[in-house]
């Protein structure tokens, strides 16, 4: 595995908080931080596709952006009204 080292800031509380559960899982903090970092890749890589499914379904219909707020308030309000 090609590694590179890096140096970064964190407040003590949480680095105190990444050793514990580091400790609980048998991990360094090295193994930690990259399985966090991992994690967080692939949140963003699916939030960014969602974000780009929903562009293209409201593309489709032909909803603008100045829409979205009031479809969202209509929809609450049918949700409540049904209820």
């Amino acid at each position: 595995m090609d590694t590179t080292i890096i140096n970064i800031s964190i407040s003590k509380k949480l680095l105190k908080e990444a050793d514990v559960i580091a400790k609980k899982e048998s991990r360094n903090r090295s193994e930690l931080f990259r399985e966090a970092l991992r994690g967080y890749l692939i949140k963003q890589k699916e939030l960014s596709e969602m974000f780009d499914y929903g562009k293209s379904q409201a593309k489709k219909l032909g909803i603008k952006k100045a829409d979205i707020n009031r479809l969202i308030m209509e929809t609450r309000d049918e949700v409540k009204n049904s209820a």
